[in-house]
């Protein structure tokens, strides 16, 4: 089980090297034998409670942290302790919501916001603050997959070819829990109703839907009335928070890339 007191005085240590006087005491925002379930959107090895704070504060769509004191594993979260129906009980468990925690713990990052779909870095070269984009992934699924939401309206092709340079392709999503993923995460980004496109298309074949690696689509989640085709709209991608829809490819969008690890 976490030692609460033990890590306070080693915050209150920490405080003062800082300077941040003030904060020297997490008793009443970490959470011990608490975990926030389904919201988590990266993960870290090696971590500590300093660390997993940190690492949250440099990202600007992280809401909250849980830490495995077992396996010291960090696990970054969209979503905080106010989703009450996803809060559980476990005893390897610490969690904690970011917002009582001083931005000085993300370092030089903590004078620089970044996008939701990016996080701020150091450079190393030049030790100058930088947006990179954020590789989300869903731990409790799979962790060979990583996402990344691109910020910057393409047609489709243009946007099939850009994930392609960045060694992946635009998403294939193959099920319930991929898709609420992508969804929750889009949500949590900020985007509303405008569609991202995905890797979906029957450009080849009317009607026919295929993804871009020419596998048949199996998993489908359309909006009522979709797909259709007025206009010749054969490429397809998310309408936020509610479903598919086809769209003319030539259309600019904001686009997700599936890249494989």
């Amino acid at each position: 089980m976490f030692d609460l007191a033990t890590f306070s005085r080693l915050l209150t240590i920490y405080a003062t090297i800082s300077r941040t006087m003030a904060f020297c005491d997490i008793s009443s925002f970490v959470v011990d034998g608490q975990v926030l379930r389904n919201s988590d959107f990266a993960s870290f090895p090696k971590s500590d409670i300093f660390r997993c704070a940190g690492l949250c504060v440099t990202y600007s769509v992280c809401k909250s942290f849980n830490l495995n004191t077992k396996t010291r594993t960090c696990y970054l979260s969209f979503k905080d302790s106010t989703d009450t129906g996803n809060v559980q009980l476990n005893a390897d468990y610490i969690q904690s919501d970011i917002n009582g925690w001083p931005k000085r713990i993300g370092g030089p990052c903590s004078q620089h916001t970044c996008h939701p779909t990016t996080f701020c870095a150091v450079s190393r070269s030049t030790t100058a603050t930088v947006c990179k984009p954020v590789q989300f992934m869903n731990p409790e699924e799979d962790t060979s997959t990583y996402y990344e939401f691109v910020d910057a309206g393409k047609a489709w092709d243009l946007a099939k070819t850009d994930c392609e340079d960045r060694s992946g392709h635009l998403a294939i999503v193959e099920g319930t829990a991929e898709n609420e993923f992508l969804q929750n995460t889009a949500i949590a980004c900020g985007y509303s109703a405008k569609l991202l496109w995905f890797g979906a298309t029957d450009a080849a074949v009317e009607d026919t839907w295929r993804w871009v690696d020419g596998n048949l689509i199996q998993f489908t989640s359309w909006m009522d009335g979709q797909p259709n085709n007025p206009g010749e709209q054969d490429c397809a991608g998310f309408v936020i928070g509610t479903g598919w829809k086809s769209n003319p490819c030539s259309y600019s969008y904001k686009y997700i890339c599936e890249i494989k690890l």
